[in-house]
């Protein structure tokens, strides 16, 4: 019995534990994550993407991003469930010393469409790890605490829109992540959101319509009948109209004369309405007399009013002229784009042996850096002109920077100029002129004083033009008006810092303007109106610039100058069409016409850089001694082959473009002679020259350019010349102080009389060339024909 019962108490403690096992597992979840006590747990996700002002068009748009926190109740990492995308681990709540979380937002830029995008450029706090790129597009981090948590959301805010904004469709990308503990360029442990999307359209500028008579009478401008082109028919025979064959149409009026009655009637042009003629009473006799002049001047030019063919009428202006403009002017933009050639010589660094603390005793050295822009398209019939200039100067406290801007229109022989002109008259105030149609043409000036920072819509009106017209249609004369009328906008900020010596400016102008008229006839049967448009100018400029002084604070150490400079167009120039439909009704027939006046799609340059963007480029503002380049004779496109023969073409002048070490120079030379080469007139004799400051034996980079402007007809072109050998066309320089040597695109020394000549013509005509030289000497003797 003790046996049995020994046997069945030793069964009992081996099976046991294994039930009492059984029973735990059936009854515990399996693998709990253990919640640790006062830890919560967040979702983040962007909500909106923020504009400081409502988006317009023509202007640059401030941009930032709300980040939306959430507290969540349900813990991730529970086995089984899914973990939020959003989701991180926020402050315990218990005693700590700070809680901070690092996250990162990717903008990717205003985009019109899918290979037209509007960069977004941050110009925010500083990030909170080291800008990376990713497709592309800059990431940028921020850091999030806990008092962005308890308030709800963070704004982001820094990024700027690189152009200004256009009036079509547009949207903006935002990519955002969360980083939990770890290396910003590692995986994140929350996977990235899928990106948010925010969708838009700018304000579109509008032009207010101008009423109706409230636009001047003045001087008619009459178009005549040799400037338009009209198929010339054998004459024919007058057959005058009889009475009898408008009878059924003749009533009498209440004082019983007989009339004809022309009922309203609407003109189509292309499917759209043009004029509505309204109805009128006419005397019958008066309006036999009208339908048998009208006839018998068609028949001098071979046409009648008795068939169907309309007469089609041109007005004459160099139209395959206009194309091959528009080609040169656009490889123009297109090299500017491009890829940079790469340079001809490297020039950096100092003197063999040499360091920087080789020099003398230093003298300081003004800045200035120049650049211009003189733009023309069109002639005297339908022209556009447009000049744009910016200059940074300055010399220790004293720095400046000038922006200019004018827009010229030529219309049917009209020059009308300064329709929008900017111009800073001093280091604190702009002065601006524009040509206004309310109440009548006339040209106005405001002034602006800028304050110590500013950042404002600084101009906007409704400018234009107009002017009384009329022009012949056979025998027909045509009356009417005929002008442009659109809008005139300038964005501007700034800033005056005296202490450190800092200025910087940013302005953008942008004009647009169309054609417009209405017309009317020297006959009662004949109704005419004006369709179309051109639009000749819708330009935006965007130029900015930074200039600082940096004072040296050791005697061993330089002081030096820091800028920056950056500018872009987008620029659309007579594009459109101009056209004059007609009819003459009278009654038993019609007869149609019709006038294109102009025809062309125009250029258009979309958003380009204007120059290479500049960005805290060091420019000594010292220097120990000085060297002179001396610019003696332009070799440019000539009226004449190699071999004498005559081109049609007419040489105007010469801008001459000079880089010394960062600092650049601008000078307009005039061809006297109009022969192609500067240097041979009387006026021509004094040389270009130019200071070229040394600071110790650092090497000094030199270029010089030369764009020419020339015309062919009525019809005005521009071309770089052509200095160098290959694919280079500037001549590229590297002086050292200590050799008092140079090499480049050409190798010489000081005193040296070098000419330089390239390997291209543009149309036949010789090979361009530059002489200079470089040399301690100032002055030079006149020569003997100026003596």
């Amino acid at each position: 019995m003790r046996t049995k019962f020994l046997y069945l108490f030793l069964m009992f403690i081996l099976v046991f534990p294994s039930f009492l096992d059984a029973q735990m597992k059936t009854t515990t979840p399996p693998t709990i994550k253990s919640v640790d006590i006062g830890k919560t747990y967040w979702c983040a996700e962007i909500e909106d993407i923020l504009f400081s002002k409502e988006p317009d068009q023509g202007q640059k748009l401030s941009v930032g991003v709300r980040i939306r926190f959430t507290q969540k109740k349900t813990i991730p990492g529970i086995q089984y469930q899914k973990i939020y995308d959003c989701a991180f681990e926020g402050p315990s709540g218990l005693a700590v010393k700070s809680w901070s979380k690092t996250m990162s937002l990717r903008l990717i830029g205003i985009k019109y469409s899918e290979n037209e995008t509007n960069l977004l450029e941050y110009y925010g706090p500083t990030p909170a790890f080291p800008v990376y790129h990713y497709s592309g597009f800059p990431v940028i981090g921020f850091v999030v605490t806990e008092k962005d948590l308890q308030k709800g959301y963070i704004d982001v805010w820094g990024w700027v829109s690189k152009e200004p904004l256009q009036c079509r469709d547009s949207a903006i990308y935002a990519s955002f992540s969360i980083y939990n503990n770890q290396h910003y360029k590692q995986q994140n442990e929350c996977h990235p959101h899928p990106d948010f999307k925010k969708s838009f359209h700018p304000k579109c500028l509008e032009v207010s319509k101008i009423p109706e008579g409230i636009l001047k009478k003045g001087r008619v401008l009459r178009i005549p009948q040799e400037k338009f082109l009209m198929e010339k028919l054998p004459p024919i025979k007058f057959i005058g109209f009889q009475p009898d064959e408008f009878a059924r149409f003749v009533t009498k009026d209440k004082d019983g004369k007989e009339v004809i009655i022309l009922k309203e009637k609407t003109i189509w042009f292309n499917d759209k309405p043009l004029i509505t003629r309204k109805t009128k009473t006419v005397d019958f006799q008066k309006f036999l007399k009208e339908v048998n002049e009208i006839e018998e001047g068609l028949n001098k030019l071979g046409y009648s009013l008795r068939d169907n063919k309309p007469i089609k009428i041109k007005y004459i202006y160099p139209r395959e002229h206009f194309k091959l403009q528009k080609e040169m002017i656009s490889k123009d933009f297109l090299k500017k784009v491009t890829i940079p050639l790469p340079s001809q010589v490297t020039c950096e660094g100092y003197s063999e042996g040499k360091s920087e603390l080789s020099g003398r005793p230093k003298d300081s050295v003004p800045f200035n850096w120049e650049w211009k822009c003189d733009e023309s398209f069109g002639n005297e019939d339908f022209g556009v002109k447009l000049v744009s200039f910016l200059n940074i100067s300055g010399q220790q406290n004293d720095l400046n920077i000038n922006p200019f801007f004018r827009a010229n229109i030529m219309l049917f022989g009209e020059k009308i100029e300064d329709i929008l002109k900017i111009d800073k008259i001093d280091r604190t105030k702009i002065k601006v002129t524009y040509l206004t149609l309310t109440p009548f043409p006339e040209w106005k000036n405001v002034e602006y004083n800028l304050n110590q920072f500013y950042e404002k819509e600084l101009f906007k009106r409704n400018i234009g033009w107009n002017t009384e017209f009329e022009f012949p249609v056979g025998p027909i004369n045509i009356k009417g008006e005929i002008g442009f009328k659109g809008i005139a906008k300038i964005d501007a900020y700034g800033l005056l810092n005296l202490s450190p010596p800092e200025t910087k400016i940013g302005i953008t102008p942008f004009v647009e303007l169309k054609t417009y008229g209405e017309l009317g006839a020297s006959y009662e049967i004949v109704s005419a109106g004006i369709g179309g448009e051109i639009i000749l100018i819708r330009d935006i400029l965007d130029l900015s610039a930074e200039l600082k002084f940096m004072q040296s604070s050791k005697a061993e150490n330089y002081s030096y100058f820091l800028f920056s400079v950056n500018g872009t167009n987008d620029m659309t120039l007579l594009s459109g069409n101009l056209y004059v439909w007609g009819e003459i009704d009278y009654l038993i027939g019609s007869k149609k016409f019709e006038i294109e006046f102009y025809s062309f799609d125009g250029l258009r340059i979309p958003s380009s850089a204007m120059f290479n963007k500049i960005i805290n480029k060091k420019i000594y503002a010292e220097k120990d001694h000085r060297l002179w380049l001396k610019i003696d004779k332009i070799y440019g496109i000539t009226p004449y082959a190699p071999k004498n023969e005559k081109l049609y073409i007419e040489p105007v002048d010469y801008y001459l473009s000079v880089n010394i070490d960062g600092q650049s120079y601008t000078k307009l030379l005039k061809d006297y002679n109009r022969d192609g080469i500067w240097g041979n007139a009387i006026g021509e004799y004094e040389d270009q020259i130019f200071e070229i400051p040394l600071l110790s034996y650092k090497k000094i980079p030199i270029s010089i350019e030369v764009l020419q402007r020339y015309k062919i007809g009525t019809l005005e072109f521009k071309n770089t010349l052509d200095f160098a050998k290959g694919i280079w066309e500037k001549v590229e320089l590297c002086y050292d102080p200590a050799t008092r040597t140079f090499i480049g695109t050409k190798s010489g020394s000081e005193d040296e009389e070098i000419t330089s000549i390239g390997d291209t013509s543009y149309w036949g005509e010789r090979n361009h060339g530059i002489k200079f030289k470089l040399n301690q000497s100032y002055f030079k003797p006149a020569p003997s024909k100026a003596k």
